[in-house]
């Protein structure tokens, strides 16, 4: 498929139908844009330019911002040094919430890699905004405030673990906000990028 200009026709400069991308970054930003395009694309199908997706690429990046801080705010900066204890303690769990947050990015990786594997890459996407947006901050981090104020070690290590996969997961589709949240949480040194893990 090609993007469709304003006018519902292909993008062609001779139409004068054409939007300047650098437009688009510095409305939306550059993750903005790439989740408004990679959302709205279905395999095969002409796609008229999605302004509305970019605007929730957007909103989403504030959103993947904010979950980032409140994790380094109640947890602590250096989440990647915790994380060898995180693999340790993930089949080891106790708590139900531990289990539960276990139990959703384990669903959450098998199913965005089936969709990668076939090239549905908005399905993929779809599913990590979905799970990001209303399972992981709407109810698994609400549900974990309590014991993070108690500082529950258990449920601290599996929030890491489960958010540094869903920065692996997202990093294809959103790579400057996720590669800068990993360079402040996760990363050991400069070379640690995010693009190897």
């Amino acid at each position: 498929g090609v993007i469709l200009g304003p006018d519902g026709n292909r993008m062609s400069k001779s139409r004068g139908n054409v939007t300047d991308p650098s437009e688009l970054i510095d409305r939306y930003g550059a993750d903005g844009l790439r989740f408004g395009l990679l959302q709205s694309a279905v395999a095969g199908a002409n796609l008229p330019l999605p302004e509305d997706d970019m605007r929730s690429g957007q909103k989403f990046s504030n959103k993947i911002w904010n979950i980032s801080r409140f994790l380094q705010l109640r947890i602590g900066s250096d989440l990647g040094s915790k994380l060898k204890l995180a693999s340790l303690n993930e089949n080891g769990s106790k708590s139900e919430l531990a289990i539960k947050i276990n139990q959703e990015i384990k669903t959450v990786v098998k199913e965005v890699t089936e969709k990668l594997d076939k090239y549905r890459f908005h399905e993929a996407i779809n599913i990590l905004y979905h799970s990001i947006w209303h399972e992981f901050a709407d109810k698994i981090i609400e549900e974990s405030k309590s014991a993070l104020e108690n500082n529950d070690q258990e449920i601290q290590l599996a929030l890491i673990s489960a958010w540094q996969k869903y920065l692996i997961l997202l990093h294809p589709f959103m790579p400057f906000i996720t590669e800068a949240i990993w360079q402040e949480l996760f990363a050991q040194n400069k070379q640690d990028l995010l693009m190897t893990a």
